[in-house]
């Protein structure tokens, strides 16, 4: 799961390097695995 997201976060990451009209999606992705990347992390060290 993690792995997965990781590759889609990177896959649009290159795709908006080409097309600027994806970038707010891509970082909207990027923001919504980091946080969710950030409470698992939270939940695990608790």
């Amino acid at each position: 799961m993690e792995l997965q997201m990781e590759v889609c976060r990177v896959a649009t990451t290159r795709v908006t390097g080409q097309t600027g009209e994806l970038r707010p999606m891509a970082e909207a992705m990027a923001q919504q695995s980091s946080s969710l990347r950030g409470g698992l992390a939270g939940s695990q060290s608790a």
